[in-house]
């Protein structure tokens, strides 16, 4: 029976083995790129979650099947990964790997990963403005992911780490609404 423990230690062994290798090859932006892609493809499609999952399915067809799919997209080092965790019948943690790749590829380089929401996209300047912002206040390089999230309805919100910063106008109005209903006492 598997942990979870073994899960994520297994999910940590293929990310650093990835890193290797891209760095190695001297792909290993190209490839971080790519696999955030991937990541996003993965998360998005249930389809493609159940049948990386789906036990009925041989190794050789779900092999057929992602190199019809991303064969020529993406670095053969990122493609021969894939198929790897395929071969050993770990076609389910795909999903964990291209999501946690990032992180672990921050802290390999002795950087923090984070993630930055905006109603709408950051300029290229405003995050390397803000990047810069970060890395003097926690004293490490910081490499932010985008969200696009509608809900905060303006602002930003920033999460590095288990630390989060919230600017957004759905917290103001959230901290506006309680001194209304509960008047100034602790605010």
């Amino acid at each position: 029976m598997t942990t979870h423990q073994d899960e994520k230690t297994r999910v940590r062994n293929y990310c650093e083995g990835l890193y290797r290798l891209a760095e190695a090859e001297g792909a290993l932006d190209v490839i971080a790129q790519q696999v955030q892609h991937i990541a996003k493809l993965v998360r998005s499609s249930d389809e493609l979650q159940a049948f990386l999952a789906e036990t009925r399915i041989e190794s050789e067809g779900k092999r057929e099947a992602l190199q019809q799919i991303l064969g020529g997209r993406v670095h053969p080092t990122l493609l021969n990964a894939l198929l790897l965790m395929i071969d050993n019948d770990r076609g389910t943690l795909v999903g964990a790997v291209t999501e946690q790749f990032a992180e672990v590829l921050a802290e390999l380089r002795g950087e923090l990963e984070g993630e930055v929401r905006t109603l709408s996209p950051l300029t290229p300047e405003e995050l390397s403005r803000l990047e810069e912002s970060l890395r003097q206040k926690f004293h490490r390089p910081i490499r932010l992911q985008q969200q696009i999230d509608p809900s905060i309805l303006g602002g930003i919100v920033v999460r590095v780490g288990k630390q989060v910063i919230d600017g957004s106008l759905l917290r103001r109005l959230e901290r506006l609404r309680n001194v209304l209903m509960h008047g100034a006492q602790g605010y």
